[in-house]
């Protein structure tokens, strides 16, 4: 978010009262005219109304052993995420409109925490050393160069299937015909619980579940090879 705190000018407030979807036009417009960085007040703008979502995404976050992302280092984790989505996002996010936006943006949220436990990791089995200390080769007691390539390597891929999957699945759902089961689905994509999402379509939160659950059998049906 850095474009914004360099241009004394700029102001979220200019963009408050317009949709994601259509600051991310702007963002489409900027990219075809080959000028992407034009248009980087409306990406982070649309970045930061995503940072509820990005929060929730790392509090609820678990390994597959159960462990959760600590309090006292979820603020460092959601930055990552929101530094991430700013830096590779805007050049990256294929679709560019609110449902992939979302989606993409819960991912980064997911490579972070991942990150998060890559680093606690590397730590724990003493490979990441002072940042201030200089680089040594393996058993030498220091940094491994090796293993932090390794580690920002798996980042990039992850960043990079994590969009892919984000735009396979948003390309899927727009072939779904518009139905309760879809919008239920959407609404559980953007974080909403099974009793929000019942009281949005005016029905009992179990039928709010079945609605998802068919839903996830259709896309699946769709996305198969």
């Amino acid at each position: 978010m850095s474009s914004a705190a360099r241009d004394p000018g700029f102001t979220l407030s200019e963009f408050r009262t317009r949709s994601i979807d259509s600051l991310l036009k702007d963002v489409a417009k900027a990219r075809r005219a080959g000028d992407v960085e034009r248009a980087r007040p409306q990406w982070e703008a649309c970045v930061i109304r995503a940072s509820a979502r990005v929060e929730a995404a790392v509090k609820g976050f678990r390994t597959v052993s159960g462990d959760r992302v600590a309090a006292h280092d979820r603020a460092d984790v959601v930055n990552d995420a929101l530094e991430r989505a700013c830096r590779r996002m805007i050049h990256t996010l294929d679709k560019l409109n609110e449902l992939s936006f979302r989606a993409a943006m819960a991912a980064c949220a997911e490579n972070a925490c991942r990150d998060h436990f890559r680093r606690i990791g590397a730590y724990e089995r003493g490979l990441a050393g002072s940042l201030d200390a200089p680089a040594y080769h393996e058993g030498d007691g220091g940094r491994y160069d090796d293993q932090i390539r390794r580690d920002a390597e798996v980042q990039r891929h992850d960043d990079d299937a994590a969009f892919e999957a984000a735009d396979r699945l948003d390309r899927a759902m727009r072939d779904l015909p518009p139905s309760n089961k879809l919008r239920a689905l959407e609404m559980r994509r953007f974080g909403l619980e099974y009793d929000e999402i019942a009281s949005e379509l005016g029905t009992s939160r179990d039928n709010a579940y079945q609605l998802v659950c068919r839903a996830i059998k259709d896309l699946r049906k769709l996305m198969e090879p």
